[in-house]
């Protein structure tokens, strides 16, 4: 696994690596920590890593990457909420739930980006 835009965080990088590569990375992954010191762009570099097709992964150059890179890929779902209190409603964690039951469209697998879980309303977290 290698990480292109992501500076610094190396115990973290160490450790999904070797999870990769070894082949136990989970299913869920939580990334937390204060703002702006790169969740998302971590959350994006894993999907890089996992969507790629190519033999150096990621390479950057695949449709796969061009895809997920632009935020454009059908299976990498992104989802953010305003970041205010119960500003993540069940409504969106009903989306989450039912496109999890349809197979990928180009890959193997989907990837769900959850920004700002925290601000999930009562309802929500208990759907999820």
């Amino acid at each position: 696994m290698k990480f292109v835009e992501l500076v610094g965080n190396e115990k973290i990088k160490e450790q999904l690596t070797f999870l990769y590569e070894s082949k136990r990375l989970p299913h869920a992954v939580v990334i937390e920590g204060d703002e702006g010191l790169g969740k998302h762009t971590l959350a994006k570099e894993i999907a890089l890593n996992l969507m790629c097709r190519g033999e150096d992964k990621p390479c950057l150059s695949c449709s796969q990457c061009s895809k997920v890179m632009k935020s454009i890929h059908p299976d990498v779902y992104e989802y953010r909420a305003p970041g205010t209190p119960n500003s993540f409603h069940i409504e969106t964690v009903r989306d989450v739930i039912d496109k999890c039951y349809y197979k990928p469209n180009e890959a193997d697998i989907k990837i769900f980006i959850l920004a700002n879980c925290q601000c999930m309303s009562v309802p929500a977290q208990n759907a999820l």
